[in-house]
This record gives C-alpha cells, sequence and structure tokens, in this order.
C-alpha cells in the first residue's frame, strides 16, 4: 500500500470582537496546516491590530500564547508549537482570542465552515468584514465607546485633541478588504517581494543628482515657488523646508563641490538625508513595501509624529544602502523588511538601542 497523503483542510472563521456594537467582524479563511502562533499574526493582521501587545487563546479549555507572555504571566503553552490541524476543529466550534491585556479586547471565533483549499486561492485570505479595528490603548470597549462619542461631538472639550491622536484618516466605519489581503499576502506569501525602487543603481542614481539642481529647488522653496515646481521636486521641497531649522537656513553657504565627502560622525550630508527622506515618503505613499507602512501606523497610534517615523524609517534604510556601496552588493530588502516587522511591536524609546544590535549582528561587528 503506497503512502496516504493527508490533504491540508481550509477552516473558514468568523471573528467577532466582543462588546461592541454595531459589530466589528471579519470571515477569513486559513489552511488548518499552519501552527497557531501563524493564526495569531494572521488574526492581527485581518482585524488591523499593530501586535504590540501580549495575547492569548483559550481553546478547549487550554490556555495557549507566546514564550513572552508565558515568561511574563507564569502560565499558558506555547503556541508556537501547536498546529491548527491539531487542535481538531469542528464546523460550528467556538473560542476565545485576547489581545492587550490592559484593555482586554477579547473576540469570539467560530468555526463557519471546512472545506479543501481551492488552487486559485492564496491563503490566508480574508472573506469580508465590517468596520475599522478600534485604536490601540483607547481603553478597551468601554474607552472606545467614549472615544467615538467624542469624535462625533464637535463641540465637545477633547474632540480636537482626540481627533488627532486617533489619525486624521481614523473612519470606524471604514473597512478595505482588499488592503488586508495585501498585507496578508505579503507577510504570507513565500515569493520575495519585488521593488522596483530597489535596485543595485540606487546609490549611483543619488550620486548623479546635481547639487545645483537641490539648489535650484531650495531657491524655489524659499520663494514661494513650490507650485511650480514638478511632483518630484515639490516633495523635495517640502521637505528642504522641513529640514530648515536643522541646516537647510544656511543651505547657500553648504553648496560644497560634488566630490566633496560629508563626516557621519560629525556632520549631516544635507543632500543624501532629504533624499532618503523622500524615498521614505514615496514608501509611506505607495504602501510599498506593506511593512513601512505598518510601521507607520502602529508608531502614530503610539503619538509619534509624522517627521519622527519618517526619520525612524531613514534609521533602518540608510546603514543599508551604505552597505551597498562599500560592498557593492544588492539591496538586503528581506532584511530591511524584517527590520520594520520587529520595530512595530517595539515601543518607540526601545528601537534605537534594538537597531543598534541588529546592525551589528547583521554586519558581524
Amino acid at each position: 500500500m503506497g503512502n496516504v497523503i493527508s490533504i491540508a483542510k481550509v477552516l473558514i472563521f468568523r471573528i467577532e470582537l466582543d462588546g461592541i456594537s454595531p459589530a466589528i467582524w471579519r470571515h477569513f479563511a486559513v489552511r488548518d496546516d499552519i501552527m497557531l502562533i501563524e493564526l495569531h499574526e494572521i488574526i492581527q493582521d485581518v482585524m488591523g491590530w499593530t501586535d504590540s501587545h501580549l495575547f492569548s487563546f483559550f481553546i478547549k479549555k487550554v490556555e495557549y500564547t507566546d514564550k513572552d507572555a508565558i515568561a511574563e504571566m507564569g502560565r499558558g503553552k506555547d503556541a508556537e508549537t501547536v498546529s491548527v490541524r491539531r487542535l481538531k476543529f469542528k464546523k460550528g466550534d467556538t473560542f476565545k482570542y485576547v489581545y492587550d491585556f490592559g484593555d482586554d479586547w477579547s473576540h469570539t471565533l467560530k468555526v463557519e465552515d471546512i472545506s479543501v483549499p481551492e488552487p486559485e486561492v492564496d491563503y490566508p485570505v480574508c472573506l469580508a468584514g465590517a468596520r475599522e479595528c478600534p485604536p490601540e490603548d483607547c481603553g478597551g470597549p468601554f474607552g472606545y465607546i467614549e472615544l467615538l462619542n467624542i469624535l462625533n461631538d464637535p463641540d465637545h472639550e477633547e474632540h480636537e485633541s482626540m481627533k488627532e491622536w486617533a489619525g486624521a484618516d481614523f473612519d470606524p466605519e471604514d473597512l478595505d478588504v482588499q488592503l488586508i489581503n495585501d498585507i496578508l499576502h505579503t507577510e504570507f506569501d513565500d515569493e520575495d517581494y519585488i521593488d522596483d525602487e530597489f535596485d543595485d543603481d540606487l546609490p549611483a542614481e543619488m550620486e548623479k543628482m546635481s547639487r545645483e539642481h537641490m539648489h535650484a529647488i531650495w531657491k524655489a522653496a524659499k520663494s514661494d515657488g513650490i507650485d511650480d515646481l514638478p511632483d518630484v521636486d515639490r516633495l523635495l521641497a517640502r521637505v528642504m523646508l522641513e529640514h530648515e531649522d536643522e541646516f537647510f537656513n544656511d543651505f547657500e553657504f553648504a553648496d560644497l563641490p560634488a566630490e566633496r565627502d560629508f563626516d557621519p560622525e560629525s556632520e549631516i550630508n544635507p543632500f543624501l538625508h532629504i533624499t532618503i527622506h523622500c524615498v521614505v515618503e514615496e514608501q509611506l505613499a505607495a504602501k510599498e513595501p506593506l511593512e513601512s507602512y505598518q510601521l507607520y501606523n502602529a508608531m502614530r497610534k503610539k503619538k509619534l509624529s509624522h517627521h519622527d517615523i519618517v526619520h525612524l524609517i531613514l534609521a533602518m534604510l540608510m546603514p543599508i544602502l551604505f552597505s551597498i556601496k562599500e560592498e557593492n552588493g544588492g539591496f538586503d530588502l528581506e532584511f530591511y523588511k524584517s527590520l520594520l516587522r520587529k520595530c512595530k511591536t517595539k515601543k518607540p524609546e526601545k528601537i534605537a538601542d534594538f537597531l543598534e544590535k541588529e546592525f551589528d549582528s547583521y554586519f558581524g561587528q
């Protein structure tokens, strides 16, 4: 008798955030040959959380979580060692998923259907849903209801401050299923993500930028002539003005020969800085790579300003770009994306030390 081949099954879940009305819910499908820790990661993306807090599954009277939570709480089984298939879910089964033990976001999951994988479907996949996820750290269901009441009352004394805290783009009734699937497939696809913006010629292209051209953009910015510039130059001009107090107020006197190298230990190369700054701005606008957009949203929810987040991403990008010039290698997009993913879950004040260790390890120092 030949070997029996076990064909993966597909579980279709409905997940709903408890204590919120109208309901915040999603339908999504996963293969059962994933680990429970991967189901946690999928739920984070499907719901729109930032994976910045501890979590637990409560399934058939057993708590599953990750090593950090087990170490902190002294309980639970490791979700990295248990597959979804091993849990032997049946149609109609329900269980709980709790995220952030401070705000206590409790979710109810129900197995709506069990089927076989469809060849044309890229799993995991979000099928449907309603309403945006609450902002992180808003105080759980009761805090979220209070936040919505404030946002819906323009006369409330905290309306403007809470609107800024929640983010200008926050709409509790909005849901972009396609964006959810873009994020899912970026994180869980095996194929390498390709971004034409990062090619081996990037440093050479940057070096070709004329100092005279940059000087002309600065003069236009200072003389209110930004609207007359092409789109790309308008972005450069805006970034220059944002950095005026740092170094561009003396730009007229810094127009040094193109071959002159700035000492990275003692001074900022303004030309390089604003160029990379614009690269990051364009990544965020295009949501490519999606990890940069995810990090941006996570940091905004932690109350970092737009400018500070761009500089945070810039701090990850520049050392990798410098390594291309020194080693004549290609841009390590996977390493860059891994930094973005890892930093998404960290406190802003801890990121600098984390990046220093990551780069020391990466460059073999």
